[in-house]
């Protein structure tokens, strides 16, 4: 069933209090599509590893409320920042090792994200991640009756909590009821109810919060290494692509003069925290800039060769192979592709 209201919050056409339960079912084939598609939320995607992507996102839109279910069979670095006003609670469908949320690693549990926090996801392919985008004071205010404390203590974070495994066996199997309806035959007009279908779910999360074992902030004091070397490899990837959208090509002794560390310290925090070495992990991103343009060809979009050498590339037989690595599929059929859409 698609959705034709596709922005949150009144629109010109739309009905902010649909009659109807409102999905959608997206297929990408690149990461790009799928940061697109969650525009509430300035967010960014990165593919790290090789291989042609293939991912899919489904979302019901509720009243004030949103749930999403994403998965991609490639390996995805995501950052971004909430807007004011928006939270989130999500978990990865099955705990992996190498799965990250900012500074908690391989955690298998539920998150509460608070409003404005600045966040850094790697999710490994072939792993599914489920989340609702909530109104923060809504959820606080309902949360109150419940355990004043625990509101409270929301409330005032700003930075990641981590709510526990417990809190996840009640809250997966409500959204997965939730978009398991969005699916189903029989719930577009005179279906499924979304006022009475976000009352529901909005219980079920905030009994699966207080069956939470107790909130384990972002900045809690046993976090402090994890969160040291969180933040260097966050200012990496800042300085990087900040240097690179200003046409320069860093190098690792440009970055490790930015950030003040040897360079036995930078391979230590890629290595833990983007899973690649610092000069493949500054590849992948030259190379996911390239795609981006290339799927979004503008005026300056003129040939394969003028975006490459944008980015830095020199050597046209080097970059079509690593091109074509970890997309694969050569670029010139990337433009075309684009160019003909």
């Amino acid at each position: 069933m698609a959705n034709q209201c596709l922005r949150f919050g009144p629109e010109k056409g739309c009905d902010p209090s649909p009659q109807s339960l409102e999905t959608r079912d997206l297929v990408f084939l690149d990461a790009s599509q799928a940061a697109e598609a969650q525009f509430w939320v300035p967010i960014n995607y990165r593919q790290l590893s090789a291989g042609e992507l293939n991912g899919r996102m489904e979302v019901v839109d509720l009243p004030d409320m949103t749930v999403f279910h994403e998965c991609h069979d490639q390996s995805l670095n995501k950052s971004g920042v909430l807007p004011p006003g928006q939270c989130t609670l999500s978990f990865i469908d099955r705990g992996h090792r190498d799965a990250r949320f900012c500074q908690f690693y391989g955690a298998d549990g539920v998150f509460f994200q608070p409003e404005q926090h600045e966040f850094d996801i790697l999710m490994p392919g072939g792993q599914a991640n489920t989340y609702a985008r909530i109104d923060q004071q809504q959820l606080i205010r309902a949360l109150q009756i419940l355990d004043v404390a625990l509101a409270e203590q929301l409330a005032r974070s700003r930075s990641l909590q981590y709510l526990g495994f417990n809190a996840k066996a009640r809250l997966s199997r409500a959204m997965h009821q939730v978009l398991a309806l969005g699916q189903a035959p029989g719930t577009g007009r005179g279906g499924a109810d979304p006022d009475g279908l976000r009352a529901t779910l909005m219980e079920q999360i905030l009994l699966a919060i207080t069956a939470s074992d107790g909130p384990l902030s972002g900045d809690a004091p046993q976090l402090h290494g994890r969160r040291r070397t969180w933040r260097m490899a966050r200012a990496a990837r800042e300085f990087l692509e900040d240097c690179l959208h200003r046409g320069i090509t860093p190098g690792m002794v440009d970055l490790c003069a930015h950030l003040r560390v040897s360079e036995r310290t930078l391979r230590y925090v890629f290595r833990e925290w983007m899973g690649c070495p610092p000069g493949a992990y500054l590849r992948r991103l030259r190379l996911n800039g390239v795609r981006a343009e290339l799927l979004a060809p503008g005026p300056a979009t003129t040939s394969v060769t003028a975006v490459a050498t944008r980015w830095g590339f020199l050597e046209m037989g080097h970059f079509s192979r690593d091109y074509r690595t970890l997309f694969h599929e050569k670029p010139s059929v990337t433009l075309t592709r684009a160019l003909t859409a």
